[in-house]
């Protein structure tokens, strides 16, 4: 037996110790049970298990055989990965097989638009739900990808380079193996054709149609004779099939009518009689009952380009707008509110004298689509996500050090040589690249200053403000966007009550985005449209993996930090003897759960602020004008509102997740993997300690020699509070500490 007095075996002289039940200790959460005994050279209390290495029930063992740990996880993901294709691939054979594909577009439902936005809505709702299954699945396997193995981080620490464990990083990517690097570029990339397109695979489609305006008599709706050559029937629409219908219309009286039609897309009114006092008027045949004929042909792509776009201008009476009006032009639009409306009895378009009106009512024509250039290309990626992801779960071999528990398990069955004698070092030391650890230097004593940090601290100044500042910056842009929105809606009132009546995700022709260059005409103009509205998307989840990693930060130093005073086992990814295995990487459910689901609301609150919109024109007989049809975008005001609001609870999420205090004992090590080796040098007959529940803390001096300087680690072994202003170095030999000395000779002192 060595100096130390202590082994891991439970072998004590039978007179010092009595019969205690094993049932009469306390137990782990895995089932283990805790032994308090006393060492045969010394008094000092060591903390053992029933379940050492050595005498592992042979059950125990066959389950550690089993997938555990992140492996778990990445089998997971990939199995959701693969579930998500298969649901791709069913529902586009479906919409295929029972509904067939019309210029690359399936129309799914055809109805009432108000069963078409409830339709979509679950639709999207659904489609983000899977997409950020497959984001947190993605995340997942990539930070399992980037982290490095023992033998990387050797490497890396024999040039004195650190690397991160557990957390999400692109420094080591610089250090793991080139097979790595490409899958986890594969995974990356893989994400962004998924945000750029999935939401827009289904889409709405709002239906307008053209209509005709009858100046007429009242008598004309009861068979009263026109002058049917002045007035004949022309393609798509009948005057005769008119006149049979009119007495079934809807009676609107002037302010009503014209709030009605003075509208881009007609989508619950088509063809309108306006009854006037005197058809004659305007020098057409005696005895006719019909005055004159206006048709409304609404051309969609001049809607969209609004460059010249006058929609409704015969609603305007004559007089109103300049017969000269093209350097600064008058809209008819413009002054509706202000110069129509309120002279709406004296209202006489075209020079008609209007007395009410007779509008016919339609079925809206909504549609719910289903676009096939987006599910391929959605398809595409999905099989190289899932294959990737397939790749991490079952081809990688080695043993990455994916939790910190992995590092310290790691380092106390193999210590690091680099790291030796620098017990009290933290990360802000190792990034500062001071002489503390350099290859001529075996053994730092530096003093002891417990700081008491909040959970800010835990991660650097610079991942805090690049990921603050590109959320407001995100938030700001949104505020931005919804301020101008609001103000280019082609509606009279714009309070809440009317915002919110243009409900999340609706088609709704006075949100329609106009005046763009994109292409507008024919199903090629989709695409564009797609990724227009998809932009914020990747955008988000950019974001979305910015938080994780800061959450990621500040909940591995809290896990780090209550090693100080608690004894516990190692969470790690492959358990032995006591080990505590985890399915999650280094946030905790209670954590991960909420993050998750802000993540997927706010991906579902974008789709519904800024989304694929498609408008079909239908002639006054109701056929469909295929050629007049367009793709552009519509965005929902009070679902920008939303996502404000929701963005706005997230940072105060992770700012108040920051306020928290940590643990003021543990030096701060952070995600640092030279600082995280440097607390792991227990002494020599403490060789099982990564197997057994350990603690944070100096080593008894009857443990050290005499005079030499304290040390800080990880031990199986019974620890004690380190004191504030001591010097703490490590285990030197007698030359190492000359050498210290004579290097720091200002900081190597007395106690």
């Amino acid at each position: 037996m060595s100096h130390y007095g202590y082994s891991n075996s439970l072998q004590y002289p039978e007179s010092t110790h009595s019969s205690i039940p094993l049932s009469d200790y306390p137990s782990y959460d895995n089932g283990s049970t805790a032994i308090h005994a006393r060492g045969p050279s010394s008094d000092q209390d060591v903390l053992l298990t029933s379940s050492s290495r050595s005498d592992m029930p042979q059950d125990l063992t066959k389950r550690r055989r089993r997938p555990s740990g992140w492996r778990v996880g990445a089998m997971t993901a990939a199995s959701t990965a693969v579930l998500a294709l298969l649901i791709n691939i069913i529902v586009a054979s479906w919409a295929a097989s029972k509904f067939g594909f019309h210029g690359g577009i399936a129309t799914v439902f055809t109805g009432d638009c108000r069963k078409v936005e409830t339709m979509n809505t679950w639709i999207h709702l659904a489609i983000n739900a899977l997409s950020t299954a497959l984001l947190s699945g993605s995340n997942y396997c990539m930070q399992c990808v980037c982290a490095p193995t023992r033998a990387e981080v050797d490497r890396a620490h024999a040039k004195r380079k650190w690397l991160d464990i557990g957390v999400p990083s692109l420094r080591n990517l610089r250090n793991i193996s080139w097979k790595k690097v490409i899958l986890w570029w594969c995974l990356g990339l893989s994400s962004i054709p998924l945000h750029l397109m999935y939401n827009s695979a289904f889409f709405s489609t709002l239906a307008t149609y053209d209509y005709n305006v009858v100046f007429a008599s009242e008598n004309f709706t009861t068979g009263a004779s026109y002058d049917k050559k002045m007035f004949p029937d022309v393609s798509h629409f009948s005057m005769a099939d008119l006149q049979a219908r009119s007495k079934t219309f809807d009676r609107l009286e002037n302010t009503e009518c014209i709030r009605t039609y003075a509208t881009d897309f007609i989508n619950s009114h088509r063809n309108l009689v306006i009854i006037v006092d005197d058809p004659t008027a305007k020098g057409v045949a005696k005895g006719s009952s019909i005055g004159g004929v206006y048709l409304y042909d609404y051309i969609g792509e001049d809607a969209v380009s609004g460059s010249t776009y006058d929609p409704y201008s015969w609603i305007c009476p004559p007089g109103l707008i300049p017969s000269n009006n093209y350097d600064d032009r008058i809209y008819c639009n413009n002054i509706i509110e202000s110069q129509v409306i309120p002279k709406a009895d004296q209202w006489n378009p075209n020079g008609w004298k209007s007395k009410y009106c007779l509008s016919e009512p339609v079925t809206g024509k909504c549609s719910l689509s289903f676009s096939l250039v987006v599910i391929v290309i959605v398809i595409i990626f999905n099989i190289g996500k899932a294959l990737s992801m397939l790749w991490v779960a079952f081809r990688i071999t080695d043993h990455p050090l994916i939790t910190v528990g992995d590092a310290i398990s790691s380092f106390l069955n193999k210590k690091d040589a680099t790291t030796r004698g620098i017990c009290m070092v933290t990360k802000d030391d190792i990034k500062s690249q001071s002489l503390l650890w350099k290859p001529d230097i075996f053994a730092v004593p530096l003093e002891y200053r417990p700081k008491r940090r909040r959970w800010f601290w835990s991660a650097s100044k610079a991942r805090w403000l690049i990921t603050l500042l590109l959320f407001s910056f995100a938030l700001i842009a949104i505020i931005a966007l919804e301020v101008y929105g609001t103000s280019e809606l082609k509606s009279a009132k714009k309070d809440i009550k009317s915002l919110w009546s243009l409900g999340l995700g609706a088609v709704h022709p006075q949100s329609l985005i106009s005046g763009w260059a994109l292409p507008s005409g024919g199903t090629s103009a989709i695409i564009p449209s797609v990724l227009v509205a998809n932009v914020p998307q990747p955008i988000l989840s950019f974001l979305y993996l910015l938080f994780n990693g800061l959450c990621t930060s500040m909940l591995l130093a809290h896990e780090w930090s209550g090693f100080f005073d608690e004894r516990k086992t190692l969470r790690v990814s492959n358990p032995r003897g006591t080990q505590r295995s985890t399915y999650f990487l280094q946030l905790p459910y209670r954590y991960a759960g909420p993050l998750l689901i802000f993540s997927g609301v706010l991906h579902w609150l974008v789709s519904q602020s800024i989304f694929l919109a498609n408008v079909s024109t239908y002639f006054p007989d109701g056929s469909l004008h295929e050629s007049n049809a367009i793709s552009t975008c519509g965005y929902s005001p009070i679902a920008m509102m939303f996502v404000l609001i929701v963005g706005g609870l997230l940072i105060v999420f992770v700012v108040s997740l920051g306020a928290r205090r940590m643990n003021p004992g543990m030096q701060l090590a952070g995600s640092c993997s030279a600082a995280i080796s440097a607390a792991c040098h227990q002494p020599p007959d403490d060789d099982g300690a990564a197997d057994l529940p350990v603690m944070w803390g100096k080593l008894p001096k009857d443990m050290m020699k005499e005079g030499q300087i304290g040390h800080c680690c990880f031990s199986s072994f019974s620890v004690e509070k380190p004191v504030p202003g001591e010097l703490y170095a490590g285990l030197p030999t007698d030359d190492d500490e000359v050498q210290t000395k004579s290097i720091f000779p200002e900081r190597f002192k007395q106690n």
